[in-house]
């Protein structure tokens, strides 16, 4: 089945000459648009409801429930045999109908990640679709091997996926007792990214920093693939002691099939497909992508917090940084990007609380582990507009928010230095000057929490963080696991 989205004006022009059927959304007090029919139109579904819950915000009582997903599903299934498309619309076409249609791109078995490319996806909306559809045994959430044998997600928890080498002829990890200092460090690096991710991605729709807090206190903070990949490299840390960009790359396609509506972006999912569809290896894959050059994302350094606190003061940090880049994206600026986040979060954790900070010596540091000219140009930007103390409004113009490694892990860098003892500072220094923010949360709050530790962390984003305690036990575990420096 095809799905096409519109506006509310540009539905009323359609004139569709397959058979298909259409899903209406308006909200509450607007009217339904006249969509014209012909001889191949079977059927309408008119809902009302509010694009409220985005971005994990928590839904008002006028917003998408489960009755709305079970109307939606009700439909679905009784037009599929009976349609070619199904037309959706709402307002602007932005957020509600792409969320029913990437859903229900889901459910035919298709990759979504398009619908979340150009457009902005209503997470509660989508994530509620695909919970409805799995009560109701219209979907399971699986993953399929290059030689096509279904695996579920149960069976993904007991090793890799997607034909990776296994990991079970290792030895276990040896656990020992770790310092209450340690573990702060660790839980306060790993927690503090998924705060800064689920901050971050608040922030796309706040106005303000008091804006921002009101949608902090309405609920539950939720995070996005920045956080989920980087759980997916803690986990394979704590289950086999090392990295393999295979059996990271077989983590991190899990993950995505578990929680697709993480907000991942068109270049991670296309990856696991080409893996899927090929029985390359992920290095393979992601050097094929862009053009043969890989992604210069900032994929890579979103996601290296957990390597970062494993190895600090390790002589193997770089190049394990570099290696956690490797399934996904292959171009030289991202690992860059990669290896020059993990030293800073590894070095800060070591100072902890409480020390000076050395920014120069940080700054040199970092600039000794990037190895594109690119990026060491944009460190000795920041170097710059730290000595000048330049408001973020300024120093942003130069050091970059966008997607690209180079054009974002500097000014997360800066947000840090400019409040290295303030995490909610840090944070929102990071977040409120627009651009990639859930992503330079992410990286921002994973600097702050690794040095100021997880008691430092404001008390209520914690106690709003999904699954929080279990990322602080996890954190726990690895720094009972990681080497010693």
């Amino acid at each position: 089945m095809k799905f096409e989205v519109y506006d509310a004006r540009a539905v009323q022009l359609i004139r569709p000459t397959d058979y298909w059927a259409v899903i209406s959304i308006v909200s509450g007090g607007c009217a339904w648009p006249e969509i014209p029919v012909n001889p191949w139109f079977r059927g309408r579904l008119n809902l009302v409801f509010e694009d409220v819950g985005q971005d994990g915000a928590s839904a008002a009582a006028s917003g998408f429930t489960t009755e709305h997903a079970e109307r939606i599903l009700d439909f679905y299934t009784e037009m599929r045999p009976r349609i070619e498309l199904l037309v959706i619309h709402c307002l602007v076409g932005i957020s509600r109908s792409p969320a029913v249609a990437a859903a229900l791109t889901t459910l035919e078995g298709e990759v979504d990640v398009h619908w979340f490319y150009q457009k902005r996806p209503n997470r509660l909306v989508y994530r509620t679709l695909l919970e409805q559809a799995e009560r109701r045994g219209l979907w399971q959430r699986t993953l399929r091997g290059v030689d096509g044998e279904a695996l579920t997600a149960a069976d993904s928890t007991a090793g890799p996926a997607f034909g990776a080498a296994s990991a079970s002829s290792l030895p276990p990890c040896p656990r020992r007792a770790a310092t209450s200092a340690r573990i702060d460090r660790f839980q306060g690096g790993l927690v503090g990214s998924a705060i800064g991710d689920a901050v971050g991605e608040l922030a796309f729709g706040a106005l303000s920093a008091e804006h921002l807090e009101e949608c902090i206190g309405n609920g539950t903070l939720h995070y996005t693939d920045d956080t989920a990949m980087a759980l997916a490299i803690a986990e394979v840390l704590e289950r086999d002691g090392d990295l393999g960009a295979e059996r990271l790359g077989a983590a991190f396609a899990t993950r995505y099939r578990q929680e697709p509506w993480r907000g991942y972006g068109p270049g991670a999912p296309s990856i696991f497909r080409t893996v899927q569809d090929t029985g390359c290896s992920f290095e393979e894959a992601a050097r094929r992508s862009y053009g043969g050059q890989g992604s210069f994302g900032n994929g890579a350094a979103m996601r290296v917090a957990p390597v970062g606190l494993f190895y600090a003061g390790s002589s193997e940090l770089e190049a394990k940084a570099r290696l956690s880049a490797l399934p996904t994206h292959a171009h030289p600026v991202a690992a860059d990007g990669a290896a020059v986040l993990a030293w800073a979060i590894g070095t800060v954790s070591r100072l902890g609380a409480g020390q000076p900070l050395l920014r120069d010596a940080l700054l040199d540091g970092m600039a000794a582990v990037a190895q594109t000219a690119l990026f060491r140009n944009q460190l000795a930007a920041l170097a710059r507009h730290l000595a000048a103390a330049s408001p973020p409004e300024t120093a942003i113009l130069e050091l970059g928010w966008s997607q690209r490694a180079d054009e974002s892990v500097p000014f997360a860098l800066f947000a840090f230095f400019t409040h290295p003892d303030d995490f909610a500072a840090c944070v929102h220094c990071a977040v409120l000057h627009g651009g990639d923010c859930d992503t330079l949360g992410a990286m921002a709050g994973a600097l702050s929490g690794a040095r100021l530790g997880h008691g430092a962390l404001p008390r209520p984003w914690r106690d709003q963080l999904e699954n929080a305690t279990m990322i602080a036990q996890l954190a726990s575990r690895l720094a009972a696991l990681a080497p010693e420096p």
